[in-house]
This record gives C-alpha cells, sequence and structure tokens, in this order.
C-alpha cells in the first residue's frame, strides 16, 4: 500500500483503525487491574475453607535471639510471653507460616507452647507448669463448621479446636495443657517495656513425629 494511501482515508477511519489496538490494550490492562482490585486478597476457592486434618510436624523452637540482633520493623506486631522474669517476643509474621503457626518452646525452664491462626487472627499460649521439656502440640488442620471456622491443634492423634480447646472428636480427653493471658503488641513497645527480651527466631526439622 502506498504509504501516503492512509492520509486519503476519511479522518473518522483513521482515528478508528489506529484507536483500535491502543482500546485493546487498555482493556487487557484494565481486566488485569480488576483482577487484582477489590478487597486486596486473592479469590478462596471454597475447598480451601472446608473442613480437612492434616499432620505437620511438631516444631520446637530454635534457640531465641538477642533483641539487638533481631531486624524488626518497629510497628511490627509481636507475641509477647513472661515467664518470671524472662520475656521473648514472637513476631506474628514468622507465626503465619504454615509450619510454624504453632511452636513449642522452653523459657527460663519452662515449657511454653505459643499458637497463632492467621485466618482467623488468633493467638494462644499454653503452658505445663510440672514440665521442662517442650509440649507436643502441632497443627491438625482446618475446622470450618455452620460458620464456626478454627484451626485445629494436634496432640498425638487427638484434635482439638484452637480458640476453645475444645476436642473435635467426642471420645478425645479433655485437652491438657492450661492456657496463660496473652499480649499482642508491635516490636517497639513490647521492647521499650522488656529492654532484656528475646526474640524467636524458628523451628527446627526433623522433630518429634506424632
Amino acid at each position: 500500500m502506498d504509504r501516503n494511501s492512509d492520509r486519503t482515508q476519511p479522518r473518522s477511519r483513521r482515528i478508528l483503525r489506529h484507536a483500535l489496538p491502543v482500546g485493546a490494550l487498555l482493556f487487557l490492562a484494565g481486566a488485569f487491574a480488576y483482577g487484582l482490585s477489590g478487597s486486596g486478597t486473592p479469590e478462596r476457592r471454597d475447598d480451601e475453607w472446608a473442613t480437612k486434618f492434616i499432620d505437620v510436624p511438631v516444631a520446637v523452637a530454635s534457640p531465641a535471639v538477642p533483641a539487638a540482633s533481631a531486624r524488626l520493623r518497629p510497628g511490627a506486631p509481636v507475641i509477647g510471653v513472661s515467664v518470671g522474669k524472662w520475656f521473648r517476643a514472637y513476631p506474628v509474621e514468622s507465626m503465619s507460616q504454615s509450619r510454624s503457626h504453632i511452636v513449642n518452646d522452653t523459657i527460663d525452664g519452662q515449657a511454653v507452647t505459643v499458637a497463632y491462626c492467621d485466618r482467623t487472627r488468633c493467638a494462644r499460649i499454653f503452658t505445663a507448669p510440672d514440665r521442662a521439656a517442650p509440649l507436643d502440640l502441632a497443627v491438625g488442620g482446618w475446622f470450618n463448621e455452620e460458620g464456626a471456622n478454627d484451626m485445629l491443634v494436634r496432640i498425638g492423634t487427638n484434635r482439638y479446636r484452637l480458640k476453645s480447646g475444645q476436642p473435635l472428636d467426642g471420645g478425645s480427653p479433655a485437652f491438657p495443657y492450661a492456657g496463660v493471658e496473652v499480649e499482642i503488641t508491635t516490636w517497639h513497645e513490647w521492647r521499650t517495656a522488656h529492654p532484656e527480651t528475646d526474640v524467636f527466631f524458628g523451628v527446627e526439622w526433623p522433630l518429634v513425629q506424632n
């Protein structure tokens, strides 16, 4: 085609001809943006929220690190635990990892387990006053019935709801460990109140297999 033939076409046709590719690109960009907009969270399938059992191995905390070595933002949320004169912070971001929702630890010779569900934002702390070795709690799955959503805690073959400690199976024994008060605050506030605190760093694998 003659390079000048385009000039002989009606102006409206020329505009439409050049606008179509641009319009297609804008449509694709808009569709992509729409997929990322809305609530800001990816769409979840129904089966992701259905009751299901999993057997995550028992997670034992690695040695804690001093506060000075912890690279945490001042506003980072942490779960604070106090045992006597000892203080430890568990970053919520670390506890939100699928294999670190439940961490069995020891503080000043006392067993302490921290559990956190990132779906329900529920945090609980369990202890056994007469036990020095880490407890044996693990993630046991997800509970969803009649709108009641909860992470499941596994002890051996028994499963319990995190929020209430109620056994999932009526034939299971009562939840054996005591719950203690939970404090969720920012790293800045926790460290200001407890300068001597240390920080949960991670978990060790492989561990006790139930």
